[in-house]
């Protein structure tokens, strides 16, 4: 049981820290798994979210869901999106 608690707290800090990179499974939100099945799209959204920038986090989370309006993680990437340009203190 401890271990089990333990990977569950270490996760989101090592997401947070960067060591660790989020699989579809991980990006889930709100108790329902959000699954990218296609590659293209997935890399596309990892690029972006991996991207340290805020700026260039923005940038490329609004291009992520203007090449893939349908996205499961659409609005996933529009918070991310919105974060990014809080961050840099420019909302577009």
């Amino acid at each position: 049981m401890k271990n089990v608690l333990a990977t569950i707290t270490m996760v989101p800090v090592l997401l947070m820290a960067g060591l660790l990179q989020a699989t579809p499974v991980q990006t889930a939100t709100q108790g329902s798994e959000k699954v990218i099945k296609d590659p293209g799209e997935y890399n596309e959204y990892m690029a972006a979210f991996n991207t340290r920038e805020p700026a260039k986090r923005g940038e490329m989370m609004e291009r992520f869901i203007a090449q893939y309006p349908q996205s499961v993680v659409r609005s996933d990437a529009l918070e991310q999106a919105m974060a990014a340009f809080q961050e840099t203190s420019k909302p577009a």
